[in-house]
């Protein structure tokens, strides 16, 4: 999907008119016409980045002859510290209109980022996510956009581009049978009819006046699953109605073609992205959470602002960039690698009948990192969760290489163990591995269904 200016042009119209009315009495008054400035707009937070364009354009009414360059674009994966955009213009705009054109990236981007949560908790059940009829006037066109950037669908944009019988026709009419009868022969040949059901007698109807499409309303799992199995290949289903993170996967293992959750767009937090002026040539990248002196870069969490090195410790870090800089034997490292996994593999493994391992994988913007989580066999959840990060001095190791004491963890504590397997150095320089395990940590605040853990207990 892509957003077209002149569409997009009066709902950017329409913030600035309520922003400034008469004009921003702050920065027009502390700035002198001519006066220019660099920021950079950079995210805070991981997630999908949606309404680029958006921004854009208010920057751009701002001031036509301000320099806009997109450093990412609408659809793509952040981490926290990623420059997004960079603009160059009239100094007094990055007051009147920073506050505006990150509303839109916050919203659309949170949008964004939960639809692409829920596309992959549903991925291996082959089922579809869409948002659903809830939006905010006015905006809907870009709240649409920015599902599709999470890569869902649009149940429908509006009243004019579908058929949707709700319960309320369905009283007012009288039955199915008598609303399909009255529709059928005045509808254009392109639209389908999606009816809504909350009951399987209902779905029974839908199917004997031959609608195209049945909705599932708000149905016990055990109805919806009986809904499908009556439906079979006969009509598209799309179930809705309460789907929230901790219900869509047994939702999805149902069979149904597509879910629809409301809370997409009107629930949940927006993605913190923040404006910096600079334009991060300074040596410091100006950007909160990511330091870099001499050559060493470091993530900081929560982000905090970049603070200038006591003088004394420069010839240090300086001596340890250079440390790192000298040739390692790689052919030993593989070998001494190659012998740990051998002695591994011939020790058999104890503790397994009371501890299920399994196998996923966390991605982030530029990679994937595979992780083992153990689970007590015996124990449903939500279960405590600990990270457990295998030994090696950050060269040497796996999380199969350290199973016997991972196993041991889960089946002592009773809790869910998650072991990341994070880059290894000398391939991987500083701070890759470290990155790793944050990267594992955080998605398993962000993803506590996926393996059903209370983050309120994390060790």
């Amino acid at each position: 999907m892509q957003l077209i200016d002149s569409l997009i042009k009066p709902i950017v119209e329409w913030g600035i008119r309520e922003e400034l009315l008469h004009g921003d009495h702050t920065g027009q008054n502390l700035w002198e016409p001519g006066d220019t400035a660099t920021a950079q707009v950079y995210a805070k937070q991981s997630g999908i980045v949606a309404g680029l364009p958006v921004a854009r354009m208010t920057w751009k009414l701002l001031d036509p002859d301000c320099v806009v360059e997109s450093l990412t674009e609408d659809g793509a994966p952040c981490e926290p510290g990623d420059i997004l955009m960079r603009i160059t213009g009239a100094s007094w705009i990055f007051g009147a209109g920073e506050r505006l054109a990150l509303d839109y990236l916050q919203h659309l981007s949170g949008i964004a980022t939960r639809a692409h949560h829920y596309v992959k908790l549903v991925e291996p059940y082959g089922v579809g996510i869409t948002d659903a009829r809830k939006g905010i006037p006015v905006i809907r066109y870009l709240q649409k956009y920015a599902v599709a950037m999470g890569g869902a669908k649009s149940h429908m944009y509006s009243l004019h581009n579908a058929i949707l019988v709700k319960d309320n026709h369905i009283k007012m009419v009288g039955s199915i049978t008598a609303v399909v009868e009255r529709l059928r022969p005045k509808l254009q040949h392109t639209l389908k009819i999606e009816i809504e059901c909350e009951t399987l007698e209902q779905v029974q109807e839908a199917l004997n006046c031959g609608c195209e499409c049945i909705m599932f309303d708000n149905m016990d799992l055990d109805v919806l699953i009986q809904s499908v199995a009556l439906v079979g290949d006969r009509a598209y289903t799309v179930a809705t109605g309460g789907i929230s993170e901790a219900t869509v996967i047994e939702v999805a293992k149902t069979g149904v073609n597509h879910i629809a959750i409301g809370g997409i767009v009107h629930s949940g937090d927006v993605l913190d992205i923040s404006t910096d002026i600079g334009d991060g040539s300074s040596g410091e990248t100006g950007i909160a959470g990511l330091v870099m002196v001499e050559g060493v870069t470091r993530l900081e969490w929560p982000p905090m602002r970049p603070m200038d090195i006591d003088s004394t410790f420069v010839p240090y870090l300086k001596e340890l960039v250079r440390e790192r800089k000298q040739s390692i034997d790689l052919d030993d490292v593989t070998t001494r690698r190659a012998r740990m996994k051998n002695k591994r593999l011939s020790t058999p493994l104890t503790g397994t009948d009371d501890v299920v391992i399994g196998s996923r994988t966390v991605d982030v913007a530029t990679h994937s990192i595979p992780i083992r989580p153990y689970r007590p066999r015996a124990h449903k959840g939500p279960l405590p969760v600990i990270l457990y990060i295998h030994g090696g001095g950050w060269m040497y190791g796996s999380p199969e290489q350290s199973d016997s004491i991972a196993i041991e963890y889960c089946a002592r504590t009773q809790a869910v163990v998650v072991s990341p397997e994070y880059r290894l150095a000398p391939e991987w320089v500083f701070p890759a591995a470290f990155d790793d395990c944050f990267a594992v940590l955080r998605w398993l605040y962000e993803n506590t269904a996926v393996l059903d853990i209370d983050t309120e207990r994390v060790a």
